[in-house]
């Protein structure tokens, strides 16, 4: 037997080896003492920020709420199958039937194939509804599906909400055209 890779150790430490670890005096001997809160604390919001909260809250008829959405397929396909007008672009397509349910409606069909990034889609849908959330209620209103096309990712915000400007008004017009026509 060959016994050159074993080595001789000891069982017991020798007497001149400190211990390694550190005392605790010595560890925070260079910090603050610890004032954070226990996790519990942390969660508690300051009574100033609820305050705060109630004051800046968002008035009710500004929320982007589910009677201002389009939620199911057969409002989908109402628009669709039964659009009175469309407003088409390089980036977006809007398309709209007039309703009669005092506010604007909108359904918006971003395809993955189009915007890669959920991030980049997230962004569209929050300027969106951002735009229609500002819409006066006193002129006609209308069911909107808004379908995105390629390369609007690219836009940024600025871009995107003076286009859905432009194509409201498109669409506005359109509306109005189609009822002076169903009129006569």
């Amino acid at each position: 037997m060959d016994y050159r890779y074993e080595k001789n150790i000891p069982a017991q430490r020798p007497e001149t080896e400190t211990h390694p670890w550190l005392p605790l005096a010595y560890v925070n001997q260079g910090r603050a003492s610890h004032t954070e809160p226990s996790p519990r604390q942390r969660s508690q919001a300051p009574r100033c920020l609820g305050i705060l909260l109630r004051v800046g809250s968002p008035r009710s008829d500004t929320r982007f709420d589910k009677s201002r959405r389009l939620l199911n397929a057969t409002d989908y396909s109402r628009v669709f199958d039964n659009a009175e007008a469309k407003a088409s672009g390089k980036h977006l397509l809007l398309l709209a039937r007039r309703n009669t349910l005092g506010s604007h409606r909108l359904g918006l069909v971003i395809a993955k194939k189009n915007v890669r990034l959920a991030v980049e889609r997230n962004r569209i849908k929050r300027i969106a509804r951002e735009f229609f959330r500002h819409l006066p209620e006193n002129e006609a209103t209308m069911d909107v599906v808004l379908l995105a096309r390629r390369g609007i990712d690219e836009l940024d915000n600025r871009q995107l909400s003076s286009i859905l400007q432009q194509q409201w008004h498109r669409l506005e017009r359109h509306i109005s055209e189609h009822e002076t026509r169903r009129d006569h």
